[in-house]
């Protein structure tokens, strides 16, 4: 059994204590009615200004199951893209996270030369941004054999958020 802290209020109910709910709620309530929004007009043909046109339908969702009604998808199945881009951000997620953590705590807790300069280093590398790499980045994922291939988006997506992922841990 655990003791429980009493409550800085002595237990009662607190109205102060509800003001940063209040806040964030209010703040959140336009997004929220904008989705919504989006989502209702999406069953439309039309919306001029705010008012959708035409009579409800569900012709704007229909490439969920039949995926030649839209041309861009060139007949690819949009639930195999949306797997892919699951597969994607888990394992971006995963890498960055592994190897920042991992960096940050060397950073960290051991003192080594070359510590102070690393970081500078590191610094340095996330204020490129992403586009001045991109030819070179191109060139590299080609002789690799990796160019067009998901694995080769993982690593350069991961290799660009690293250097942040290391500056935040640390």
């Amino acid at each position: 059994m655990t003791v429980r802290e009493p409550m800085p209020s002595g237990g009662r109910f607190s109205i102060l204590g509800l003001a940063p709910y209040v806040v964030l709620a209010l703040v959140s309530l336009p997004l929220v009615i904008l989705f919504g929004w989006l989502l209702y007009s999406s069953f439309f043909p039309r919306v001029e200004g705010l008012t959708p046109i035409g009579e409800f339908s569900l012709d704007n969702w229909r490439f969920l199951w039949n995926p030649n009604s839209v041309q861009q998808l060139a007949g690819r199945s949009i639930w195999a893209l949306t797997f892919n881009t699951f597969i994607f951000a888990i394992s971006v997620s995963l890498i960055v996270v592994l190897v920042s953590s991992m960096a940050g705590y060397a950073l960290s807790r051991l003192a080594f030369p070359g510590r102070r300069t690393f970081l500078s280093g590191v610094l340095i590398l996330h204020s490129f941004p992403s586009v001045t790499l991109l030819i070179a980045t191109f060139i590299v994922l080609r002789q690799i054999g990796l160019f067009d291939q998901l694995v080769g988006v993982i690593l350069v997506k991961a290799a660009f958020e690293i250097p942040f992922g290391v500056w935040i841990m640390k």
